[in-house]
């Protein structure tokens, strides 16, 4: 249903958006939102995961809390809460990717113990056009 004015005219959307930003109250703080959160865990998917966890949590928070949020911040809330998602579905990828790293240098680490060569002299095997069809 259209919004209308004391004379009962319609009012447009700037101005629809004006009055709701008028009774917005005050703008979401996305500063003191986030002050509690540490820095993201760079190099660590299961930590990474934790970290979204919280970053959501502190968005959905917000969105209990503010009586009324405008474009803006919903955008922006979303925009973080569209990252953490994104984030969980290369957790697996990234923590298989981190586990086979971390194989291979071990075992890196344990050829040199055991005092064998790495394969640096050894030349790359040749490559085998492919058939033409």
């Amino acid at each position: 249903m259209p919004t209308r004015d004391e004379t009962g005219k319609r009012i447009g959307g700037a101005e629809t958006k004006r009055r709701a930003a008028e009774n917005a109250g005050p703008a979401l703080d996305f500063s003191s939102l986030f002050a509690e959160l540490p820095p993201p865990p760079i190099g660590n998917p299961i930590g990474a995961m934790l970290w979204c966890n919280d970053a959501l949590l502190l968005c959905m928070n917000a969105f209990m809390r503010q009586a009324a949020i405008t474009p803006a911040e919903l955008t922006r809330l979303r925009l973080i809460m569209d990252g953490c998602a994104k984030a969980g579905m290369i957790r697996d990828k990234s923590a298989e990717s981190k586990a086979m790293q971390e194989a291979l240098r071990k075992k890196a680490q344990k050829q040199e113990a055991a005092g064998l060569e790495p394969n640096a002299h050894r030349s790359d095997p040749p490559t085998i056009p492919r058939p033409a069809g």
